[in-house]
This record gives C-alpha cells, sequence and structure tokens, in this order.
C-alpha cells in the first residue's frame, strides 16, 4: 500500500492560470504570425510579424527559435 494520499495528487485547479492566458490571447494582435531571421554584419536577427509588414518583437543576437516559438504561440494558444 502507498504512503500517499489521494490529496497529493490532486492538482491545483488550472482555471485561473488558463482564463489569465486566454484574455493575453485574445488581447493580442490577430494571427496567425510569421518570423523571419537573417544574418547581418551586426549579427543574427529576428522579427515577428503580425501576416504584414508590421514587426511584433525583433531581437539582435536572438535565437530563430525563440521568433518561431513566439509566432506559433498566437495559433497554439486559442488552439488549446
Amino acid at each position: 500500500m502507498s504512503d500517499i494520499s489521494p490529496d497529493a495528487l490532486m492538482t491545483p485547479d488550472p482555471s485561473p492560470l488558463l482564463d489569465e492566458i486566454q484574455a493575453r490571447a485574445e488581447a493580442a494582435t490577430e494571427g496567425p504570425w510569421t518570423w523571419a531571421a537573417h544574418t547581418t554584419a551586426d549579427g543574427d536577427e529576428w522579427a515577428v510579424f503580425d501576416g504584414g509588414d508590421s514587426a511584433l518583437a525583433a531581437n539582435r543576437d536572438g535565437w530563430a527559435p525563440d521568433a518561431a516559438f513566439i509566432a506559433a504561440a498566437r495559433t497554439d494558444v486559442p488552439g488549446l
């Protein structure tokens, strides 16, 4: 028999956190978002775009997987 009580296996109610995530997703610029990266004389750069020409986020010497994650979050999060 296990010494772990059933209460210890219960997870906290995720509803408040999910409500906060949903509110942020609803307030964000509509998607889908895209991203692009390139190398310049100053180093690597990436930017996340609103599906048009407007940059929503950009970084120098950043890591391109971060841009891919940010761009995908716009459609991934509402899908959760």
